[in-house]
């Protein structure tokens, strides 16, 4: 009983990430996605992360980084959602926070490379 129920989480959180994959910049559906995820931010809250406004950025009103976990955290401007990134590496972040345009770094660099989660935080 306790596989399937973990199984139907993990196909929830599956469903929930590729519901946005109409949308411009806030398009997770080429992103790995595990049932791994789901297990992993069980343990993680929004206070576990260096969380930062991003007012230059058309495409994300906040980023955040959990660096124990290598963690990767953007909120889309647009819709509010967030999503996490596991296994950033904390120099791919730096390269992140550094670049001219977050959304474009994002589309170039991020979505479709790392296994992503929406969270409700």
């Amino acid at each position: 009983m306790k596989r399937v129920v973990v199984i139907l989480l993990a196909l929830v959180l599956l469903v929930a990430c590729k519901t946005t994959s109409n949308k411009s910049n806030s398009d997770v559906s080429g992103s790995a996605q595990t049932s791994i995820a789901s297990s992993r931010s069980a343990s993680l809250y929004s206070s576990d992360f260096k969380i930062k406004s991003t007012p230059d950025s058309s495409a994300f009103s906040e980023i955040g980084y959990n660096a124990a976990h290598e963690v990767l955290m953007v909120r889309f401007r647009d819709s509010g959602k967030a999503y996490l990134y596991y296994d950033f590496s904390e120099s791919k972040y730096r390269e992140f926070t550094a670049a001219d345009s977050l959304g474009s770094y994002y589309n170039k660099n991020i979505k479709g490379s790392y296994t992503c989660e929406k969270v409700d935080w």
